[in-house]
């Protein structure tokens, strides 16, 4: 009965410290998932900013603004 009870007992300790192990783990990944939706989210950010400063409309404005002019005779446009 002792050996029987001692690998019961060793058996309930592996089990614990597995659900221990699994459950740092899943909070390890709920932090790398917050993470990552942090950066996401910064890079949505500052793609609509790079998008904001490209636009025509702002372009133009600043163009106007240093005394340039848009001579259509000049513009191709180029395809990839």
């Amino acid at each position: 009965m002792t050996v029987c009870g001692l690998v019961l007992a060793l058996l309930m300790v592996s089990v614990v410290s597995t659900k221990i192990a699994m459950s740092n783990t899943v909070h390890d990944l709920q932090s790398i998932n917050n993470s990552v939706t942090t950066y996401q989210n910064r890079n949505t950010n500052a793609q609509q900013e790079i998008n904001e400063l490209q636009s025509r409309s702002r372009l133009d404005k600043i163009a106007k603004k240093q005394g340039l002019t848009l001579e259509n005779d000049r513009i191709r446009n180029v395809n990839k």
